[in-house]
C-alpha cells in the first residue's frame, strides 16, 4: 500500500523532519550538557567557602560546585590591568584606554590567590563571591614577569577568583531560547515517527480528502503520472493533465487544475552594486484556497508553462496586470466567483470537458 509517488513523498517528508529534529535535538542537548555544571552553579547560587578550604582546592574544573563567596577578604592594590586601547588608523596615535579587568591578590596561609573583577575592589570586601578557576598561564607568566625581585609569585595558587563569572542573566535567556527548542524538536520527532506508522495522520493525506478518498486520490494521481507525454516536470513542480504536484522539505503540495484561478509570468531583475544579474523568470498559479505556487524556470519555459496551463485549464485568469492585483489582495473571493462563473459558463457551452492539452 502506498508504493506511488504520494506515498514515496509521505516517507521523504518523514525522514526529513525526523533527521532535522533529531539534529536540534542533539545540538540542544550538548548545549545543555557542556553548559549544565555552569548553569547549576549560577541557579544554586554560591557555596560558602573559608579561606582554609580554598586554598586546598588546586583543580577547581574537577569539582561541580565552583561558585564561592567568602566573607571578609582582604585584598592588595591592582597588581596590573587588563586595559583596551582605542588608536587612531591612520596616525596610529592612542586615543584612550580603557580598563576591561584588575587582578589583585588575596593573601591566604602562605599562598596569594589571584582575584579578577571588573572594578577595582576595596582593600576589605565583607562579601566577595566569584568562581574558582585554573589560573590562566598568560596572567602567571605577567605576575612572574613583574615580580622579579620579591620572588612572591612563587606564592601565587594555580586558581584564580573570578567575580565576572556569574554576574549578569546571559545564560538564563539562552536557556530559556533552548528548552523551547527542545520541545518542539521532540514534539516534531513524536509527530514523525506517528505519521510514519500512520499516513492517515500526514498533512499531505488530509489534503487529499478535500479530493475524495485519498488512496483513490494517489492512484489517479500516479496513473496520470504514467502518461509522460502529458507530464510536465520543472524542479520541484510536476503539472499532469488534472493536477500540479510540488515538493517541499515535508511532503509534497497537491492541486488540481480544477482549481486553478489565476496564471501570470513574473520577471524579476536583481542588481549588485549597481552590475545588473541574469533576470529570473517565474510562472505563477494561484489556486481556490489562495495558495501559491512559483515554478523558476527559462523564459521559454515559462511560456509553455503557461501555455500548458491554459489548456488544461482554460477558464483560470492569464496574465497580469496591477488592476486583478489590487483585486485579488483586498477582494479575492470576488475573483475567485468569477472564475468560477468562467467555468460555469464554459461548461455549459462546450460540456464538461477534461484539460488535456500538452506542449
Amino acid at each position: 500500500m502506498w508504493q506511488n509517488t504520494i506515498g514515496k513523498q509521505i516517507r521523504r517528508g518523514n525522514l526529513n523532519l525526523l533527521f532535522c529534529n533529531l539534529i536540534l535535538a542533539f545540538f540542544a542537548i550538548a548545549w545543555l550538557s557542556l553548559s549544565f555544571r555552569s548553569l547549576s552553579n549560577q541557579f544554586l547560587g554560591p557555596q560558602a567557602i573559608d579561606t582554609a578550604a580554598l586554598q586546598k582546592i588546586i583543580r577547581p574544573q574537577k569539582s561541580f560546585r565552583y561558585y564561592y563567596q567568602i566573607k571578609n577578604a582582604i585584598l592588595s592594590p591592582p597588581i596590573f590591568l587588563d586595559l583596551y586601547i582605542s588608536s587612531d588608523k591612520a596616525t596610529q596615535k592612542e586615543i584612550k584606554r580603557d580598563v576591561i579587568s584588575f587582578y589583585q591578590l588575596m593573601p591566604l596561609n602562605h599562598a596569594l590567590l589571584v582575584v579578577k573583577s571588573s572594578s577595582e575592589l576595596p582593600t576589605q570586601v565583607p562579601i566577595l563571591r566569584g568562581a574558582l578557576v585554573p589560573l590562566p598561564a598568560k596572567i602567571r607568566a605577567q605576575i612572574v614577569e613583574a615580580d622579579s625581585q620579591t620572588k612572591l609569585s612563587q606564592l601565587v595558587l594555580p586558581t584564580m577568583f573570578d567575580t565576572e563569572r556569574f554576574q549578569g542573566t546571559g545564560p538564563f535567556w539562552a536557556l530559556l531560547l533552548i528548552l523551547p527548542l527542545l520541545g518542539l524538536a521532540f514534539w516534531n520527532i513524536k509527530k514523525g515517527l506517528a505519521r510514519r506508522d500512520d499516513y492517515a495522520q500526514h498533512p499531505l493525506w488530509a489534503s487529499l480528502r478535500d479530493y475524495g478518498r485519498p488512496q483513490e486520490v494517489a492512484d489517479m494521481i500516479e496513473s496520470e503520472l504514467a502518461d509522460k507525454g502529458s507530464v510536465i516536470t520543472r524542479g520541484p513542480v510536476i503539472i499532469t493533465k488534472n493536477w500540479m504536484l510540488k515538493r517541499n522539505a515535508w511532503g509534497m503540495q497537491v492541486q488540481n487544475l480544477e482549481n486553478l484561478i489565476w496564471t501570470y509570468p513574473f520577471l524579476e531583475k536583481t542588481y549588485f552594486y549597481f552590475v545588473s544579474l541574469p533576470k529570473s523568470h517565474t510562472a505563477s498559479l494561484l489556486f481556490k484556497d489562495k495558495s501559491l505556487i512559483v515554478i523558476p524556470s527559462s523564459q521559454k519555459d515559462c511560456a509553455a508553462i503557461l501555455a500548458t496551463t491554459a489548456g488544461r485549464a482554460p477558464w483560470a485568469l492569464a496574465g497580469y496586470s496591477e488592476e486583478l492585483a489590487k483585486k485579488w489582495r483586498k477582494a479575492p473571493e470576488a475573483v475567485i466567483a468569477e472564475v468560477d462563473n468562467n467555468k460555469h459558463s464554459l461548461k455549459q457551452q462546450i460540456g464538461k470537458k477534461q484539460p488535456g492539452s500538452g506542449i
